[in-house]
C-alpha cells in the first residue's frame, strides 16, 4: 500500500484504527491515538512547515538576490552605453548637449545619429574611428572592463537557468576581455568599431537589426 493511499484511509476513517490494518503491527501504533488520522495530520503539518521554511530560508532570499543583481547589471549596462557614447562624441564634437548620450542610448536613435554624414563621403561613425586616440581608446577599454566585471560577478553569484542568456553574456564577456589588446592600429580599430556598432544597434549578420536591445533582453532573462 502506498503512503498516499495509507494517509487517505487514515483521514477518511472515523474509527480509531482503520479496519484493513487490524491485527497488523500498525494496529498497536495507531490505537494509542484518539483518531486514526493523527499521524496523517502530523505528517501534513511537518510537510507544510518544511515547505514554508524552504521558501523562507532559501527561495525568498535567492529571488531577492537575483532581482538585486539583475537591477545592478541593468544599471551598469545603461551607464556603459552613456559613458561610451560620450567618448564617441568627443572624437568629432568639441561640445554637445548634456542629454545627448542618454538619447543615443536608444539603439534606433544611435543608428540614426551615427549614420548621418559628418563630412562628404564620411558618416559620423567613421568620424569616431578617425578620432580615436590612445587616451580615448584607453577610456573606452576601461568602460568595457567595468561591464565585463559586472557580468562575471552576476553569472558567478546566481544560477542562470536561461541557457541562451548565459551563453550570450559569456560570449559578450569574452569579446570584451579581448578589448585589452586593442590598439589604434587600423585592423584593431576596424574590428572594434564593428563590434561596438553591433553592441549599440543590435545588429547581427544573421538577423540584421533587432527591434529591441538583445543584451537588455538577456539580462532580463537571468
Amino acid at each position: 500500500m502506498s503512503l498516499a493511499c495509507f494517509m487517505i484511509m487514515l483521514i477518511s476513517s472515523s474509527d480509531p484504527v482503520v479496519p484493513s490494518i487490524q491485527g497488523t503491527a500498525a494496529h498497536n501504533l495507531l490505537k494509542q491515538f484518539q483518531t486514526g488520522n493523527q499521524i496523517a495530520f502530523d505528517l501534513s503539518v511537518g510537510l507544510l512547515a518544511g515547505v514554508f521554511m524552504y521558501y523562507l530560508v532559501v527561495r525568498v532570499p535567492e529571488q531577492s538576490k537575483r532581482r538585486r543583481l539583475r537591477k545592478n547589471l541593468v544599471e551598469t549596462y545603461r551607464s556603459f552605453k552613456k559613458d561610451s557614447i560620450a567618448i564617441y562624441l568627443s572624437c568629432f564634437m568639441p561640445s554637445y548637449p548634456a542629454e545627448l548620450p542618454e538619447t543615443l542610448s536608444d539603439q534606433a536613435e544611435f543608428r540614426k545619429f551615427f549614420s548621418e554624414p559628418h563630412v562628404p563621403s564620411q558618416d559620423r561613425w567613421h568620424a569616431v574611428a578617425n578620432g580615436l586616440n590612445d587616451y580615448r581608446l584607453s577610456s573606452l577599454v576601461v568602460e568595457l572592463e567595468i561591464l565585463m566585471q559586472e557580468i562575471h560577478f552576476t553569472l558567478s553569484a546566481i544560477d542562470v537557468q536561461d541557457h541562451r542568456a548565459f551563453q550570450v553574456l559569456k560570449h559578450l564577456s569574452k569579446i570584451i576581455y579581448r578589448s585589452k589588446k586593442w590598439t589604434t592600429e587600423y585592423d584593431d580599430v576596424k574590428s572594434m568599431m564593428r563590434f561596438l556598432w553591433s553592441l549599440h544597434t543590435g545588429w547581427s549578420w544573421v538577423d540584421g537589426y533587432a527591434e529591441s536591445d538583445p543584451i537588455s533582453e538577456m539580462i532580463a532573462a537571468i
